[in-house]
């Protein structure tokens, strides 16, 4: 997933600036949205879906302006980025199942 938005990084950020002002970028938000929560329900299964803040951080350590602002104003290289966000979303679990909610 993250080798797709260091592809597109430059256009996600395009897209997202003009999604109220043309139907196209729009229409791409709308696909990278459902492809996130394609990933996230595959990330996190049924087992999890009572709790919505593990859904919400996965979901958001997933979105590409997430992965844009870790390489251009974080630093972070393509690998540190995914060695990152991998611990955020095993901290996020670790977390769900302590409260009991996973």
């Amino acid at each position: 997933m993250y080798a797709y938005f260091e592809m597109s990084m430059d256009v996600s950020w395009l897209a997202f600036r003009l999604q109220y002002q043309s139907e196209v970028m729009k229409g791409v938000i709308l696909q990278v949205e459902q492809y996130i929560d394609t990933v996230v329900s595959a990330l996190i299964g049924d087992s999890h879906l009572t709790d919505p803040v593990l859904r919400k951080s996965v979901r958001s350590v997933l979105h590409p302006l997430f992965y844009r602002t870790l390489r251009l104003h974080g630093g972070f290289e393509q690998d540190e980025c995914i060695l990152f966000s991998s611990n955020i979303i095993a901290n996020s679990y670790k977390i769900s199942e302590e409260k009991g909610q996973g």
